[in-house]
């Protein structure tokens, strides 16, 4: 996907002094980090951790834009995108991923979703992609970066005016996609599985990925906004889900579908945290379950880095004193 120049939507009031933005990602991890920065930034965000309670919030309050991941369990985002969009939501929805594939490419076209942001996700990227589809922000300090520019904007994806918030109400115990939701999803599959049979990794090379260290400080910095409390934090909390990872990849072993859904999970909070040589482990595995040619050893060697990631923590509780 070759990045474009774009248009901002619309140039915000000059009395406005935040955005109403909604966060959806099933990976508590990412979510918080996500809340942290747009929070930072001076918004006013609201989190949930599925997609049926996103649904509902975007008919029950006014939302300017909408961060949503793209897997997630019982319904993923881009089916969650589907309902926002036939429930009348008119404002922007952004995709964020770990992988972004061809198929997943022309589910975003046929949900209607404006732009995606790959994982992981900076602080600088979340201003920069507010700037692109709703104005200017408010954090003047926050250093301008390319927008992923996915798409152009729709003429008529600024927020309504008139749409007034209301209060919230409980999610619906319906917690399955509709049934003409299920169609446009399987249309899309189908057609897109006769253009592209093997999802395409989304390029992402960089230097970081060159690191020989079981855990990089600086990467880890980076990747926290350069601060040391949220790096220790963000490790800790996926040191904490670990021995999970270890037994979904020993139980999934055999079956190629689970195994790639699982590490891409994995890879949406590993992106966020400085564990290099688990990241390039787990990519390894990715590509080669993709390609359905793994083999036991290849899951061994990922299961090896995550043991060494571990041990590596008990030995530097506090890694940047």
């Amino acid at each position: 996907m070759t990045p474009a120049k774009q248009t901002p939507a619309k140039t915000i009031p000059s009395d406005k002094v935040s955005y109403r933005l909604l966060a959806v990602d099933d990976n508590d991890l990412n979510l918080g980090l996500f809340r942290l920065f747009l929070t930072q930034l001076g918004h006013n965000v609201t989190s949930v951790n599925n997609p049926f309670d996103a649904i509902d919030l975007v008919k029950a309050q006014s939302f300017d834009l909408v961060f949503t991941d793209i897997q997630m369990p019982g319904m993923n985002g881009i089916e969650a995108s589907i309902q926002m969009r036939r429930d009348g939501f008119t404002g922007p929805i952004i995709a964020i991923t770990a992988h972004l594939s061809n198929l997943d490419e022309f589910e975003i076209d046929a949900a209607e979703v404006n732009d995606v942001l790959i994982k992981p996700v900076t602080k600088p990227d979340l201003n920069n992609i507010l700037n692109l589809w709703l104005g200017e922000n408010p954090d003047n300090s926050i250093e301008s970066v390319e927008p992923s520019a996915y798409k152009e904007p729709s003429a008529n994806r600024a927020p309504s005016a008139d749409k007034e918030p209301s209060a919230y109400k409980e999610p619906s115990a319906d917690r399955e996609p509709s049934a003409s939701n299920k169609a446009s999803i399987e249309q899309c599959k189908t057609t897109a599985a006769l253009q592209s049979p093997l999802p395409q990794t989304a390029p992402q090379q960089s230097a970081e990925r060159q690191s020989n260290d079981i855990y990089d400080l600086a990467l880890a910095l980076e990747r926290a906004n350069h601060s040391k409390e949220l790096a220790t934090e963000m490790l800790h909390l996926l040191v904490e889900s670990l021995d999970e990872t270890l037994d979904y990849l020993s139980r999934h072993a055999a079956d190629p579908i689970k195994l790639g859904q699982g590490l891409h999970k994995f890879a949406g909070g590993i992106r966020f945290s400085g564990a290099a040589q688990v990241e390039v482990a787990l990519e390894n595995l990715r590509e080669k379950v993709l390609a359905n040619d793994f083999s036991e050893a290849d899951i061994n060697s990922l299961k090896g880095k995550i043991q060494d990631l571990i041990e590596w923590n008990d030995q530097h509780p506090t890694p940047f004193d």
